[in-house]
């Protein structure tokens, strides 16, 4: 993606959040966020919406530009539509709207939890090989969709 396309997917970074989306309903939590059916204002459509749980500091503004510029065209995850940081400097970014369960629900069988966890590090390694790393993760950090693929949710967590 260049520099254009990728400054069109940044949104305006002084609409607060609330202005831009209503929040319809939680649909996972994560370490470093919350992530929410939400409806995108600007292109009345349905999104799942990512928002870091505090307020970033100083430093940490244009590392996490950076980080969710990043997630555009990262094939194995939610596909991401735009980002930005609202006045009160927290983050988010939208996804195409996705569903799925925790990643330890209806799995019992070996056979199951190997191939979950094979996910889990096929998720991580489509993350380094744009650059991206992972800081801390645990059980609410992967969302299994309906298709049985994992899909990593610690957009906070990664950074370059």
């Amino acid at each position: 993606m260049d520099t254009t396309q990728l400054e069109n997917k940044r949104a305006d970074l002084t609409v607060p959040i609330e202005e831009r989306f209503t929040l319809e309903s939680r649909l996972a939590y994560s370490l470093s966020g919350q992530i929410f059916k939400a409806i995108d204002r600007t292109s009345r459509g349905s999104v799942a919406l990512w928002i870091s749980r505090r307020p970033l500091e100083a430093d940490a503004l244009d590392r996490f530009l950076r980080r969710a510029a990043q997630l555009f065209g990262l094939t194995g995850q939610p596909e991401a539509i735009a980002f930005g940081l609202d006045p009160m400097r927290h983050g988010w970014v939208s996804f195409r709207l996705f569903s799925g369960r925790h990643i330890l629900e209806g799995g019992g069988d070996r056979r199951v939890a190997e191939r979950r966890w094979l996910g889990c590090v096929r998720a991580f390694e489509r993350m380094h090989k744009v650059g991206l790393a992972c800081g801390d993760v645990c059980l609410e950090s992967f969302l299994l969709t309906s298709g049985g693929e994992v899909r990593f949710l610690e957009i906070g967590r990664a950074h370059v």
